[in-house]
Formats: structure tokens, C-alpha cells, sequence
């Protein structure tokens, strides 16, 4: 965040909202190959997460269907819940992603009822 504000006040420029500010503030102390190094760097630290991420579900959704469905491996449940997730990518802002906080909210309470029922 300091590096941000350094940076709206040596280039007034930047002090509209910016979608990748990282990059900009390696562009600006260190040119375009400081850029490149940061866009590549943040490209493959969100493709690391987003694997482990799909992994991790799938092996869940895997141990929990393993009964009901046992026909399916655990490298198609990888990639049945990666093609389901890709529309969810394809959204712009989170604005667009309001769905999901009252989805998040509703599974919640779900979980709330259900371990005071149990």
C-alpha cells in the first residue's frame, strides 16, 4: 500500500483505480523487464494455488462419492469440477459474482442447523 501511495505521488497518472497494481509499481521502479518478471511471477503463483485448490477438491469429492459413484476416478472428478468452474472465471469483477456470498451464506447456515440438530 505504501509503495501505491509513493507511487500516486511521483505519477499523478495512477491515481485512478488500477486492476493489476502490481505490475505497474515493478514497471515503474524497475522499468518493463521488472514488469514482465512480476506478470510472470503472479501467473504462476495463481496457477500453483488454483491447482492445489482443484486438487484438494476433487480428492474430497472423490472420497465422498467413491461409494455412490464408484465408476469415476479421481483425475476425471479433476476434471469434471475444472470444466464447472470455468464459467465462474470468465467473470469480469466480483460485482458480477454476487451469487456467491448469498450461496456461501446459505451453505453456512446449513451447517450451523445441521450441527445444532445433531
Amino acid at each position: 500500500a505504501l509503495c501505491w501511495v509513493l507511487l500516486e505521488e511521483r505519477w499523478p497518472k495512477y491515481s485512478t483505480p488500477c486492476r493489476r497494481p502490481y505490475p505497474v509499481i515493478a514497471y515503474c521502479a524497475f522499468g518493463k523487464a521488472g514488469q514482465i518478471v512480476t506478470e510472470i511471477s503472479l501467473g504462476l503463483t495463481l496457477f500453483g494455488a488454483g491447482t492445489v485448490y482443484l486438487l484438494l477438491i476433487s480428492q474430497l469429492v472423490y472420497d465422498l462419492l467413491a461409494q455412490l459413484v464408484p465408476n469415476i476416478s479421481q483425475c476425471a472428478w479433476c476434471l469434471i469440477i475444472g470444466l464447472t468452474l470455468i464459467p465462474f472465471t470468465w467473470l469480469a469483477t466480483p460485482k458480477d459474482f454476487w451469487p456467491a456470498s448469498i450461496a456461501a451464506m446459505s451453505s453456512t447456515l446449513v451447517a450451523c442447523l445441521v450441527v445444532i440438530v445433531e
